[in-house]
C-alpha cells in the first residue's frame, strides 16, 4: 500500500503503525538513508498480509516499479525546486537588507 509521509513521521513510527519493520520499509523503496525521507513523500509500506493461495501469479503492469520511482523523483526534483526559490528570496531579501544599510 502507499503512504504519504506526514510531518513528524520516521521509518520506525510508520513500520509500527503498519505492522512491518524499517529495513522492509527501505528495502521496497530503495531508500539507503533513512534520514532522507521528508512530509509529502509517497512510500510503499509492504503490509503483511495473508499468503497467497496456489494458483496463477496475476503479471504486473510493464514498468510499474519505474512509474512508482519516477513519480518519487519528480515529487523530489519539486520539492527541491521550491526549497531552492525559497532561499534565493531569502538571498534576495538580505541583500536588499544589506544593500540599505550600506547606502545610508
Amino acid at each position: 500500500m502507499n503512504y504519504v509521509i506526514q510531518p513528524g513521521d520516521n521509518l520506525w513510527s510508520i513500520a509500527q503503525r503498519f505492522g512491518t519493520t524499517p529495513q522492509a520499509i527501505m528495502q521496497a523503496n530503495r531508500i539507503t538513508n533513512p534520514n532522507q525521507i521528508y512530509a509529502g513523500l509517497t512510500i510503499f509500506i509492504p503490509v503483511p498480509g495473508p499468503s497467497p493461495g496456489p494458483g496463477p501469479t496475476p503479471p504486473f503492469p510493464p514498468g510499474g516499479d519505474v512509474q512508482r520511482r519516477l513519480t518519487q523523483l519528480e515529487r523530489e526534483v519539486r520539492r527541491q525546486g521550491n526549497e531552492i526559490q525559497r532561499l534565493d528570496r531569502r538571498v534576495d531579501r538580505l541583500e536588499r537588507m544589506s544593500g540599505q544599510r550600506n547606502s545610508g
